[in-house]
Order: C-alpha cells, then sequence, then structure tokens
C-alpha cells in the first residue's frame, strides 16, 4: 500500500449566522492538517444543500 493516495471527504453545515467566522476558521484548520504527517493538502469546494438550501462547506484531504 506504500505511496497510495487516499481522498478523505468531510461535508460540513455551518450555522449561517457565524458562515464567515467559520470560513476563515477553516482555513487555519486546513493548514494544521496539512501539517500533520500523510496530509498532503487539501480542497474546500461550497454547496448547497439540495432539500434545505442550508451552506454547504465540503473539504477533501489527500493523504498518502
Amino acid at each position: 500500500m506504500s505511496g497510495e493516495r487516499i481522498t478523505y471527504e468531510v461535508t460540513l453545515e455551518p450555522d449561517p449566522e457565524i458562515l464567515r467566522e467559520f470560513e476563515a476558521w477553516l482555513e487555519y484548520h486546513l493548514d494544521d492538517m496539512i501539517a500533520l504527517p500523510g496530509f498532503l493538502g487539501a480542497t474546500i469546494h461550497k454547496g448547497e444543500d439540495p432539500e434545505s438550501g442550508a451552506a454547504l462547506r465540503i473539504v477533501r484531504y489527500e493523504l498518502e
């Protein structure tokens, strides 16, 4: 398995009242996470729950 890459995805539904603060925190959090051994990178994708219309943030981490 050495050298294989894994994508780990987390879907988050932040409270709309703190969305801006949450996004700022999330950027900081990703920097901390990708500094850990095995983490190669991360991307944040913006989405919307199709049923409720709530803002979603999907984080995809790349690990080895």
